[in-house]
């Protein structure tokens, strides 16, 4: 009985530490908001560049962390809580999201496709994130639930109304959702802004 009770003991502080860092990476992850809001607000050149910067500021900084072992102990001891165990010998998912931003900004030229599609990175994938981890009981796989993949839907069609006639947010959403929960490679934030880009220009060709 006591080694049950210290198990189910350290269990709770593991799943409360896991909650604790995915809070803290999905509100830094509500600054990537700067994309939706940057292109809107300054010329399309100019966030592409922007963009583009950091892409390349963050290969610096991932290719110094990962050779320089005295960097990436200093870097994972000054952001604890934003590098999930995966990353902290490997490349963080920041590279990957930067760059699905910047695809999605490059290749659409619909302002509207482009917002909804960065806003559903920067919410859809949060709240599912969020929603999952702190109330995800329905589990439909190792790392999704129906919970949070219900949450990313209405993040992200709350997002799509606000741009897009109603058809067209209904199915960007699903979509979105589909793309959050399928386990692609390299990361969702990638993929998830890029496929969304494309299903809402095709959809909006035939609405």
């Amino acid at each position: 009985m006591p080694d049950s009770a210290n198990n189910e003991k350290i269990n709770e502080i593991e799943s409360s530490k896991n909650e604790y860092t995915e809070v803290k990476r999905k509100t830094m992850h509500l600054l990537i908001l700067l994309y939706p809001i940057s292109y809107n607000i300054l010329p399309r050149t100019t966030t592409l560049i922007i963009s583009g910067g950091l892409i390349v500021a963050d290969i610096i900084v991932e290719s110094l962390r990962l050779t320089f072992p005295a960097i990436n102990k200093f870097l994972l001891r000054h952001m604890k809580g934003f590098y999930r165990d995966a990353e902290k010998n490997g490349i963080s998912t920041l590279l990957w999201t930067f760059t699905g931003a910047f695809f999605t900004m490059y290749i659409f030229k619909d302002p509207q496709v482009v917002t909804a599609a960065l806003l559903y990175m920067v919410f859809g994938d949060s709240v599912a994130g969020l929603v999952g981890v702190h109330y995800g009981k329905t589990k439909l796989g190792p790392k999704k639930s129906l919970e949070g993949s219900l949450s990313c839907f209405i993040a992200c069609f709350i997002c799509g109304i606000i741009f897009l006639p109603w058809q067209i947010a209904l199915l960007g959403a699903l979509t979105a959702t589909i793309i959050e929960f399928l386990p692609l490679p390299f990361e969702d934030n990638f993929w998830l802004p890029l496929a969304s880009g494309f299903a809402l220009t095709f959809f909006r060709s035939i609405f």
